[in-house]
Formats: C-alpha cells, structure tokens, sequence
C-alpha cells in the first residue's frame, strides 16, 4: 500500500502540473464561456474520467502496448485532433442564423460536454506517455502491487485535476455571467472555437 509521505510528494508534483494553464485548462474554461457553468462542471467529470482510464490503461500494461506501437500512437493522434476539429466546428455560429437560435443549436448540451471530455482526454497520446513515465517514478516496490500504486497515485491525479479545473471553470462562469461576455459571439462562439482548433493544431503538429 502507499506511504502518506508517497502521495504527499506526488499530490504535490501534481498540483505543480495542473496549477499551470494547459490544454486541459483551455478546454474547460472554452466550453463553460461556450456552455455556460453546467457544461464547464460536466466537462471536468468528463476530462477526470478521461484521465481515469489513462491511468487504468497505464495500471494494466494497456499503455505501455500502445507506445510501444507508432501507427497505433499515430493514430490515436489523428483520431483526437480531428475531433478536436469537429467540437470547434460546432461551436462556430452558423451563417444566416440569429444569434438567439445559434446559442439554442450550438450552445452544448451537458451530456455532451461530459461525452466529449471523456473522448477528448481518453484518445489524447500525449496523456498517455504522460501517465507512463510520470507515474512509475512515485511508484515504489516495496510498498506493493506496482499496478495497485499506479492505481492509487493515478487517482490522486484526478481529484487534484478535479480541483484544479474546478477553479478555472469556475473563473470562466463568473467572467461569463458577471459581464458580456455570455451574449457576446466572439467570446462565446469564436474563442472556444479557436482555442479548440488550437489544441487540434497542436496534435497534428505532433504527429
């Protein structure tokens, strides 16, 4: 079993991570100005479970398969990016439509801001090599199974990203209800749009 010494290490490793703006931050706070406070929370269940079963793969030596595989990583690559490109063509406004029927078609609804989360953190490969060099570094052999540590620590992860996007999203929905910001296109329409084709740039950059 883990040591408390193990996970406080690794809780703080963590939160040096997540506390800094990365693509999991630029997603969140893109779908609560698009979606509103609801779909900022469901993304963020959405990105945890993501995360979830990265750590599961890694726990289960699934990971280590894919890495050890360019084509399959390559192609996990491909697969996200253009989803990517997919969710950032469904938040643009739609030409000859009123910006009262756009925010009633584009505006995502819970479910499926939870869904994409879960698809976009779940294909992402970078998290994948991510979790496979991060996580057997805490990991020590004398405490244990090492799966049920990577297991452990991995769930450590997810509630710190819980936290740590929670705040973000947060940030985003005051700045969305305390301002313009809600019913105004470019921010609620264009710049999730373009902070999405961003990341989806990103992925292709990498492949």
């Amino acid at each position: 079993m883990i040591g408390f010494h193990q996970v406080l290490a690794f809780g703080f490793a963590a939160s040096l991570l997540l506390v800094t703006p990365g693509p999991s931050v630029l997603y969140v706070t893109s779908r609560t100005l698009n979606g509103g406070a609801l779909a900022g929370v469901r993304s963020i269940v959405g990105l945890a479970v993501g995360d979830f079963l990265q750590v599961l793969a890694v726990a289960l030596g699934i990971a280590a398969v894919v890495a050890a595989s360019p084509t399959a990583l390559q192609a996990l690559k491909l697969v996200g990016a253009c989803y990517l490109l997919y969710l950032a063509w469904k938040c643009l406004p739609r030409p000859g439509v009123t910006a009262a029927e756009t925010n009633a078609a584009e505006t995502p609804r819970p479910d499926k801001s939870f869904r994409d989360a879960v698809i976009v953190n779940g294909l992402n490969p970078k998290s994948t090599l991510f979790f496979l060099a991060f996580l057997p570094s805490f990991v020590e052999p004398t405490h244990g199974p090492t799966w049920l540590q990577a297991l452990s620590l991995g769930l450590v992860f997810v509630l710190v990203g819980i936290i740590t996007n929670g705040a973000w999203a947060l940030a985003a929905g005051a700045a969305r209800s305390r301002t313009s910001l809600g019913s105004n296109a470019i921010a609620q329409h264009w710049l999730p749009a373009i902070v999405l084709m961003g990341l989806a740039a990103l992925t292709f950059w990498q492949l």
